[in-house]
Formats: C-alpha cells, sequence, structure tokens
C-alpha cells in the first residue's frame, strides 16, 4: 500500500512538472532597452530602477510571494530613496526616516491616498497599497519631496538594469500595451502582440520634459508654509 502511494505521489508531481513546463513553454518574453532622450540633443544615462514598466490589459493572479516581497522607499537627506517604485496590488511599502529630522509621507491619490503622520528617525511607517494606478507621494514637512509607486494589477512588471535593458517573462499570448514611466520623462505606451513561445525585442525611447516641477498642495489641500528654519 504505501509503495503505491509513493507511486502515486510520483506519478502526480512527474504530471504537474510536465503541466507547468508546458504551460510555460506557451507564454512568452518580452525583453529590449530604453533609452532616454534630451530634446536638447543629448542622450542622458540611466541608472537601474530610473525606469518601471509594465503589461496593460492582462488579467492574471499575483503570486503571494511577490506581494510578500520588501518594499522600502526610505527618507534620507530630505529626499524619497528611490524616487520611482512599481509594486504589485496588495503589497506593503516601509518608509523608515534614515533623517535625523521629523518627516511625514502621504499620499492624496485616489483609494491609495494614506497618512503616516508625524515621525522621528527609526523604521518608520509603513502602508499596504490594495488599488492599482500611479499613487504620488510627498512629505507634509518638506514640499520638495516627492516619490511615484505605481501599483500593477498583474505580475508582468519590471525595471531597468545599470545598462538600460529589461526582461518580462511568462507573459500569456495575446495584445497589450506596454507602458514605461519615467519621473521627469512621464511614460510611454506601446502597443504589443506575443503569441505562444515568442521572444519578442522592443525597445523604448522615453523624451525628457523640461521646466520646474509641478507644485503640490500638503495633505490638507493648503499651500505649504516655509519650515526652512524649522526643519
Amino acid at each position: 500500500m504505501g509503495r503505491i502511494l509513493r507511486e502515486s505521489k510520483t506519478w502526480v508531481w512527474t504530471l504537474f512538472s510536465v503541466c507547468s513546463a508546458i504551460a510555460f513553454a506557451q507564454t512568452g518574453t518580452l525583453h529590449g532597452k530604453v533609452t532616454l532622450i534630451d530634446p536638447g540633443g543629448s542622450d542622458e544615462p540611466l541608472e537601474a530602477g530610473d525606469v518601471v514598466l509594465y503589461l496593460d490589459g492582462i488579467n492574471a493572479p499575483i503570486p503571494q510571494p511577490l506581494i510578500d516581497k520588501a518594499y522600502v522607499i526610505s527618507t534620507k537627506d530630505k529626499q524619497f530613496f528611490p524616487q520611482l517604485m512599481i509594486i504589485p496590488s496588495g503589497a506593503t511599502i516601509q518608509f523608515p526616516n534614515l533623517d535625523p529630522i521629523i518627516h511625514n509621507v502621504f499620499s492624496v491619490s485616489g483609494q491609495n491616498r494614506f497618512d503616516a503622520g508625524r515621525y522621528s528617525k527609526g523604521e518608520g511607517k509603513g502602508h499596504t497599497f490594495s488599488h492599482s494606478g500611479l499613487v504620488r507621494i510627498y512629505c507634509n514637512v518638506h514640499h520638495a519631496m516627492n516619490a511615484l509607486v505605481y501599483v500593477a494589477e498583474n505580475p508582468f512588471f519590471g525595471t531597468i538594469d545599470t545598462e538600460g535593458n529589461y526582461e518580462i517573462k511568462g507573459i500569456p499570448p495575446g495584445s497589450y500595451q506596454l507602458v514605461a514611466l519615467h519621473l521627469r520623462a512621464g511614460q510611454e505606451e506601446m502597443k504589443v502582440t506575443l503569441v505562444a513561445g515568442e521572444r519578442k525585442t522592443l525597445d523604448v525611447e522615453l523624451k525628457l520634459r523640461k521646466g520646474p516641477a509641478k507644485k503640490h498642495l500638503n495633505k490638507y489641500g493648503k499651500p505649504y508654509k516655509n519650515s526652512r528654519k524649522r526643519y
């Protein structure tokens, strides 16, 4: 009886492995290189994480390990690090304060709005983002601090490496929108169609936008007061 059970479990595991391999073989991969163009005439170098990319139009479950991953945006020298991040819906971002001063991280972006309150140096506070879309994050104490978080509705997203390259694997066949997002270039959308087992190259060019950053209000919807003397 024990032998039969062992053989049965082995057969089930083998079948699962074969089915998983077949399913993965039927998916596609999208990869390419992102270039940042300066309208003034020169290309600007990109660093890892400067651009996030995601596929729009796919209804697929997000693996729990991806949701449970540690996502951190630190406050240091009156700046957010990193200033751009992409996470899956349901993930939590921790906001540690590495400065010897008070910060107050907040957002008023739709259903993802939150207010971490005022807190001093330490591990800070976290917030779980349950709704897909773009989230603009600020500090209620320091008006110049800003960050962008995109909350993805599926697991098909990524960032660029130090060479500006990206790769998104396991994509089911179909037609989608590839969206690339950069802090100072905004976003670029490109239509892409993948067939089963295809590995497609799609390069992306982003153009820098000139001019001062758009002003924003504090968490109360009012202009910031001059707080440089206090903080």
